[in-house]
């Protein structure tokens, strides 16, 4: 959902959420984050989840559509944590280029 289509409270709740699921993903790539500050986001997105839910907010065309699927907004943001992201692609880390440089 864009800022410019908000019209109602409805609207208001879902694009607030979708916000912070936003917010959610991004945090989830970093390499360093502050825990605490990862864990309340994510507590703030299953809030406002559950009252788009309560309140019959469609979740349609928002984030929240795709979490759901996951069954809940800290199993959708691991896909996002660089060490899932790599396993997934088989990815190895990344040599520094002095590890580059000395192992030849």
């Amino acid at each position: 959902m864009l800022k410019h289509q908000v019209r109602t409270p409805a609207d208001a709740l879902a694009y607030i959420t979708d916000c912070t699921l936003a917010t959610v993903s991004h945090m989830a790539m970093l390499k360093s984050r502050k825990k605490s500050e990862y864990e309340r986001q994510i507590g703030i997105a299953e809030i406002g989840m559950r009252w788009m839910k309560e309140m019959g907010v469609p979740l349609t065309g928002t984030r929240a559509e795709y979490v759901e699927r996951y069954g809940s907004v800290a199993a959708w943001a691991a896909q996002y944590a660089p060490e899932t992201y790599n396993a997934e692609l088989n990815l190895r880390p990344r040599r520094s280029a002095a590890e580059a440089w000395t192992s030849g």
